[in-house]
């Protein structure tokens, strides 16, 4: 079995600012109904096992990870480069080469903004 080229995108046309205050303003209910939706729970649930999934304080870990996500995508890192589709909105890209594991150190944050961007633009940004 060989190696795989894999990649993680994120939309970054708006500003970081931006989502942090969308961010910030979710409350621990939309905060679960994220969770529930997202696949990106596996990326960080190892880091939270000590803490119940229903309680005010892993909502606020899982939202503080999705926060050093979206520091990342809007970072500078050399693992991190930048293009604009057809459409002129500005994606965050990062990927390699790999064997099963992450191919960059950052992969698995852009694959958490780009989750959580999807959801609030399908969802969050309705919920009451």
């Amino acid at each position: 079995m060989g190696a795989d080229f894999t990649y993680a995108v994120a939309n970054i046309t708006e500003t970081k600012e931006h989502w942090h205050t969308i961010l910030g303003e979710l409350h621990d209910g939309k905060m679960e109904a994220y969770i529930n939706e997202s696949e990106t729970l596996m990326y960080w649930s190892e880091d939270y096992d000590d803490l119940d999934t229903d309680s005010p304080e892993f909502f606020q870990a899982v939202a503080m990870r999705v926060s050093e996500a979206i520091e990342t995508a809007y970072g500078d890192s050399r693992e991190l480069g930048t293009f604009r589709d057809n459409h002129e909105e500005l994606w965050a890209i990062t990927g390699g080469m790999s064997w099963g594991d992450d191919p960059t150190d950052i992969f698995h944050d852009l694959r958490i903004v780009d989750s959580f961007q999807t959801w609030y633009e399908a969802e969050g940004k309705f919920l009451k």
